[in-house]
């Protein structure tokens, strides 16, 4: 219920249910969209994960750029996992 009242962790909790099939049939598709509501209220995490189901294309249609783009927006606010694709997103692209 908090979830489809705003309640933006709880968004970004169900898209986690969905993600792992917990308690629920896993669906990337509706995690996708759960983590999208949460990461438009700037749940860090949530914008990480959405850019993970981007990234490899689960429940969306594969969009790098939109992936380095979630992962850029959950850096900036010190979600550490979320820095570390940024920059290794980054890698891939430079090829060092």
């Amino acid at each position: 219920m908090a979830a489809k009242q705003n309640h933006a962790e709880a968004q970004h909790s169900l898209g986690d249910l969905y993600s792992r099939g917990l308690g629920v049939i896993q669906n990337d598709t509706e995690a996708a969209n759960w983590y999208r509501r949460a990461a438009a209220q700037n749940i860090a995490g949530a914008q990480r994960k959405l850019g993970d189901l981007y990234r490899q294309g689960l429940g969306i249609p594969k969009d790098l750029a939109m992936a380095v783009k979630l992962y850029r927006e959950a850096a900036k606010q010190g979600d550490r996992v979320g820095q570390y694709n940024l920059g290794y997103s980054y890698k891939l692209v430079v090829r060092i």
